[in-house]
C-alpha cells in the first residue's frame, strides 16, 4: 500500500526533495486547454448496439463512431504533451467500455514491471482513469475528496483499483483490461459492468472523469498528463473533467455534443449551486428572524429581517433569469455570473451569521431591558479540521461560559474562542490575567494568545492545485502582518518576504461586521506548578464599547507525563548559514535555527531529522540541539553518507550522546536500483552505523534483512510492521499526510495514537518546512504548495494549526505511556490496584484511535491514570 500510495502521490518526489533534483522544467501554467470556452473540458460517450471484442486493440467499428478526448496536457499544466495519447468511450446496457491509444516513439522502452493485479502498476507506463459517477452508494461511504473510482491498467495489461485514495483492498471490481503493443503505440480496452460501479446512467447524464498516462522517466525524461489538466497529482477530483453519456449524436453524421447540452451543463454544474446554496442561507436566515420577530420589537431584527427579503428576491430573479439565459449568452458570461453568484452566496452566509447573532440573544435583551453588545465571544474546539471562516458562524461552538483546560506540569494544552463582530470592531485588545487557585498562580505570561489569520492558498493538500482557498492556518501575534484582497483574491504581506517578523505579544486587531475571527491560548503549564483549579480570565476590549472577561479555568493534574516509545521526528531540512537571514527552509542563521529547534522541542519533536553537512558547523548544529533541549535517542542524518563523513559523524555524534546513528540511503527506490545499494548498506552497518530512508512495499523482500528504519508513505502498514519488527528492526510513517496540510486533527490521529494502534515506531513526516518556491507565497511553484508546519521569520518561527496538532498527537502518545506504565507496574498486585490495572490493560487494547474522537480518548487516559494511581495510594 505504501509503494502505490507514493507513486499516486507523486511520483518518487520525495527524492527530488531531499537531493534537489528537478523532475520538469518550470513554465507557463495552462488552465485551460487552446479553444476551451466552458470551465471544464467535455467528451461524450457514446451508446453502441455492438459493443467492442475486448483484446486491447482499438480496431472495432464501433470505436470510430464515439468522441475521441485528447490533446492531453502534462501534469501541473505544463504544456501539451509531446506523446500523444487518445481516450474514447461507449456504453451499453450492462458495460461501460473505454479506449485508449498511446503512441509511444520507441515501445521497446515501455516499463511493465508490474506482473500482479493492484502491483505497481502506476510505476510503469500506464494509463489511470477515474470516474465519479453522481449520487453513488459506494462512493457515498467516503470523504467528499475521495468519492471516485480509481483503474489503473499498464502497458502489459495488469489492473489496479482502488476508491480515492485508498488501498486497494477497498475496492476489488471484476473487469476486464487488455494490452497490445504496436510499432508507435500500445492500446487497452476496458470493459467494467455497472454492477461493479452500482451506476447506470441514461441519456444526457452527467459523470466527473479523468484519462490520465504516466510514461516513466527514460533518459532523464518523464511525461505525466491527462485530458484534464490537474495540479495536485492525478487524484485532483476538482479538476476532472465532464461526460455526457449519449444514446445518439444530436446531429446524425456529426461527433460534436449539442450546444443547448453544454450550456445545461454549465448552468447545472457551476452557476446554479451557488444560487441555491445562497437561497438555502437566506430561507434559514428568514425562519430564525421570524421566530425572533415574535419575541422582540428589536428595529435590528426588522432591518436584517427586510435585507433578507431583498436578497431573496434578488436570487429569485437571477435564477429565473439563468434558467431563460441562451446557450450563446452562458458561453461569453460564465465567468461573470459565477463570481457574481459567489457574491450571493457571501452576502447570503453573513446574513445567516447575523440572524444567528441576534438568537443568541437573552430574553433581556430582545425585550429592549438590557444593551446589546457589538460583539458576542463563542469557545471552541481548538484541534479540529472544522475550517473556521471570516463570513460563517463557527458550526462547531461549545457550551460556555467556561474556557476549560486540562493539563500536566510542563505540559503545553491549547484553547480556541472567536469573536463574532455585529458592527466593525477596531482595535480589539486580548489580554490574560494571571490564572490562580489554593496551590499557587499560573502567571499570565504562560498563556500565548495569538489570532488565527485566514489567508489564501493553492490547494486543499501539499500539492499545488492553481486554487484560491480561504484557509486558517497561521497563529500570529500581528495580525496586520498578512492581510487579504478578496477582491483580487491575493495575500498581502505586511514587509519583504524574506524579512517578516512577527510581534513579540499579541497587537490590537479589527473584525469588521457580520465577520468571525479565531483566537488561539497555548498554555505552558509551569514544570513545578501544583496540581489543582487555576482561575483567572481573557479579556477581549475593542477600542469603543465594552468589553468581555471570559472566564478561564485550569487544571493542573498531579503527575507527570512519561514519554513514549515511539520516536517523534520529521523531515527538517534546515543548515547554519553565516549569510543574511532569508525566510525559507534551508540556510539559517544561529538565532532561526536554535529558534526553530526550541519550537520542535516545544511541540515533541525531539529526533529532527539533520541535513547539515559533516565538518565545523555539525559539532555547532549539535550544541544548538543541546540548547534547544534535544538530547539523547537516536540521530538521523541526511548530511553525508562517504565513508570519512560516516566515520567522522558517528565519532561525533557518541561525543554528545546519541544512542544510534540512522544514515539515509537512496530515497524511494525499489528493484534492482535498491539492490544496487546493498553494499551501502553493509558498509554503514561496518562503520557502527544502521540506516533508515524512504521506501516502498518491495523494500522488506528487498532489503528487510538489513533495512534498519523504513520510512513508509501513507496509512501504516500493520502487517509490514510486524515483517520489520521479526527482524528486529523499526519502521516509521511520513506522507500520512505531508506536511502543511491544514488538517490539526488528521496530523493528531495519524502520528499519534493511530501510529501506537499499526504498532510503527517512528513519526517522520516530510517536512517541518521545505520551500519548494519561497515559505510565504503559495503559488510560486506549479507542482507543490510549500510544505510548512511553521513558517520561517528572520528572528524565528510563526506556528500553525496543523502544527499544533502535530504536538497533540504527541501528548497524546504520552498519555498512553503513563498510563501503560503504571498499570505495567502493578498489574499483578493484590487486590483492587491490580484489578483495576489489568481492566486498563484491556480497555487500551481495545481503543481504536480511527473512530474515536482524540478528546474523548484523552479523557478516557487521564480518568484512569487518576483511578489507578488513587487504588494504588490506598491503604
Amino acid at each position: 500500500m505504501a509503494s502505490q500510495a507514493a507513486l499516486r502521490a507523486g511520483r518518487g518526489w520525495l527524492a527530488a526533495a531531499v537531493f534537489g533534483v528537478c523532475l520538469c522544467a518550470q513554465g507557463a501554467v495552462m488552465t485551460r486547454k487552446a479553444g476551451q470556452e466552458l470551465p471544464f473540458v467535455l467528451t461524450a460517450a457514446l451508446r453502441t448496439a455492438a459493443p467492442p471484442a475486448i483484446d486491447g486493440r482499438l480496431e472495432d467499428a464501433c470505436w470510430q463512431e464515439t468522441a475521441v478526448a485528447e490533446d492531453f496536457v502534462l501534469f501541473g499544466g505544463k504544456g501539451y504533451a509531446v506523446e500523444k495519447t487518445e481516450a474514447r468511450v461507449l456504453w451499453d446496457a450492462t458495460n461501460l467500455y473505454i479506449g485508449m491509444r498511446c503512441f509511444d516513439a520507441n515501445p521497446s522502452l515501455l516499463k511493465k514491471n508490474a506482473v500482479e493485479r493492484d502491483g505497481l502498476v502506476c510505476g510503469d507506463d500506464c494509463v489511470e482513469i477515474f470516474l465519479a459517477p453522481p449520487q453513488n452508494s459506494v462512493l457515498a461511504r467516503f470523504p467528499a475528496s475521495h468519492r471516485y473510482f480509481h483503474l489503473a491498467v499498464n502497458a502489459a495489461g495488469v489492473c489496479w483499483d482502488e476508491i480515492g485514495t485508498e488501498a486497494p483492498t477497498v475496492w476489488n471490481a471484476r473487469w476486464t483490461a487488455r494490452s497490445s503493443i504496436h510499432d508507435n503505440r500500445w492500446e487497452v480496452e476496458l470493459s467494467i459492468p455497472w454492477a461493479e460501479l452500482k451506476s447506470k446512467p441514461r441519456h444526457q447524464d452527467i459523470w466527473d472523469v479523468n484519462f490520465n498516462r504516466g510514461l516513466p522517466l527514460r533518459d532523464k525524461t518523464a511525461e505525466y498528463s491527462g485530458w484534464s489538466i490537474t495540479f495536485s497529482g492525478f487524484h485532483d477530483p476538482e479538476y476532472f473533467g465532464k461526460m455526457v453519456f449519449l444514446d445518439r449524436w444530436p446531429v446524425a453524421g456529426k461527433k460534436t455534443i449539442d450546444a443547448q447540452i453544454a450550456a445545461d451543463m454549465v448552468r447545472k454544474l457551476e452557476l446554479e449551486p451557488p444560487l441555491s446554496q445562497a437561497e438555502a442561507a437566506l430561507k434559514s436566515a428568514k425562519d430564525k428572524l421570524q421566530q425572533l420577530a415574535g419575541k422582540s420589537e428589536l428595529r435590528q431584527i426588522k432591518e436584517a429581517a427586510a435585507a433578507v427579503n431583498d436578497q431573496l428576491a434578488q436570487t429569485a430573479e437571477r435564477t429565473q433569469a439563468l434558467a431563460k439565459e441562451t446557450a450563446a449568452s452562458l458561453f461569453a458570461q460564465w465567468e461573470k455570473h459565477r463570481e457574481l453568484f459567489r457574491q450571493y452566496q457571501k452576502d447570503a452566509a453573513a446574513l445567516l451569521a447575523k440572524a444567528e447573532f441576534y438568537g443568541g440573544l437573552t430574553i433581556a435583551q430582545l425585550s429592549g431591558q438590557a444593551p446589546i453588545s457589538e460583539f458576542r465571544v463563542f469557545l471552541l474546539p481548538a484541534i479540529t479540521n472544522e475550517k473556521r471562516l471570516p463570513h460563517q458562524l463557527p458550526p462547531d461552538a461549545l457550551p460556555g461560559p467556561t474556557m476549560t483546560l486540562t493539563a500536566c506540569p510542563g505540559e503545553y494544552e491549547s484553547a480556541s474562542f472567536g469573536v463574532f463582530a455585529l458592527q466593525n470592531l477596531n482595535g480589539i485588545k486580548v489580554s490574560a490575567s494571571d490564572l490562580t487557585g489554593p496551590a499557587g498562580t499560573v502567571p499570565a505570561s504562560a498563556l500565548d494568545l495569538r489570532v488565527v489569520k485566514v489567508w489564501y492558498q493553492a490547494g486543499r493538500n501539499v500539492g499545488f492545485q492553481n486554487l484560491k482557498l480561504l484557509t486558517p492556518e497561521l497563529l500570529l501575534k500581528d495580525d496586520s502582518l498578512v492581510q487579504i484582497d478578496e477582491k483580487r483574491q491575493v495575500n498581502i504581506l505586511k514587509m519583504d518576504r524574506d524579512a517578516m517578523r512577527d510581534a513579540e505579544v499579541l497587537q490590537p486587531f479589527a473584525v469588521a461586521a457580520n465577520t468571525f475571527k479565531q483566537c488561539w491560548v497555548t498554555v505552558q503549564v509551569p514544570a513545578d506548578a501544583k496540581a489543582g483549579v487555576y482561575r483567572g480570565t481573557i479579556t477581549v476590549a475593542p477600542e469603543a464599547g465594552a468589553a468581555f472577561a471570559q472566564p478561564v479555568e485550569l487544571t493542573v493534574l498531579p503527575f507527570t507525563l512519561e514519554e513514549p516509545k515511539i520516536i517523534c521526528s520529521i523531515y527538517y531540512r534546515g543548515r547554519l548559514s553565516k549569510e543574511a537571514p532569508v525566510c525559507n527552509s534551508e540556510r539559517k542563521t544561529e538565532e532561526q535555527l536554535l529558534a526553530e529547534l526550541k519550537d520542535m522541542v516545544a511541540h515533541g519533536v525531539t529526533n529532527p531529522t539533520v541535513y547539515q553537512q559533516p565538518g565545523p558547523d555539525l559539532e555547532r548544529y549539535f550544541q544548538l540541539r543541546q540548547e534547544a533541549g534535544m538530547r539523547g535517542g537516536p540521530l538521523l542524518t541526511l548530511g553525508g553518507s562517504s565513508s570519512s563523513a560516516v566515520d567522522s559523524t558517528i565519532a561525533l555524534a557518541r561525543k554528545y550522546g546519541f544512542t544510534d546513528v540512522y544514515f539515509y540511503g537512496q530515497d524511494e527506490r525499489s528493484g534492482d536500483e535498491l539492490r544496487a545499494q546493498r553494499a551501502w548498506y553493509d558498509r554503514i552497518h561496518a562503520a557502527g552505523g544502521k540506516v533508515f530512508v524512504a521506501g516502498y512495499k518491495d523494500s522488506y523482500e528487498i532489503m528487510g534483512d538489513v533495512l534498519d528504519l523504513p520510512i513508509f508513505a501513507g496509512r501504516p502498514d500493520v502487517a509490514m510492521g510486524e515483517a520489520y519488527h521479526a527482524t528486529g528492526h523499526l519502521i516509521g510513517s511520513y506522507a500520512n499526510p505531508q506536511g502543511g496540510v491544514e488538517e490539526p486533527e488528521t496530523y493528531r490521529r495519524n502520528f499519534g495514537l493511530g501510529l501506537w494502534k499499526a504498532g510503527y515506531d517512528c513519526a517522520c513526516t516530510y517536512a517541518y518546512q521545505h520551500s519548494f518556491g519561497h515559505s510565504w507565497d503559495d503559488y510560486d511553484n506549479v507542482k507543490y504548495r510549500d510544505h510548512e508546519m511553521a513558517y520561517p521569520t528572520v528572528n524565528g518561527v510563526i506556528p500553525t494549526l496543523q502544527w499544533e496538532g502535530y504536538r497533540e498527537g504527541y501528548d497524546d502518545l504520552r498519555y498512553l505511556a503513563t498510563l501503560e506504565n503504571l498499570a505495567a507496574k502493578h498489574q499483578r498486585q493484590p487486590g483492587k490496584a491490580g484489578e483495576l490495572a489489568r481492566a486498563v490493560q484491556l480497555w487500551i487494547r481495545r481503543l481504536d484511535p480511527a473512530v474515536t474522537p482524540p478528546d474523548e480518548i484523552r479523557a478516557g487516559l487521564v480518568e484512569r491514570i487518576l483511578a489507578l494511581r488513587q487504588a494504588v495510594a490506598a491503604p
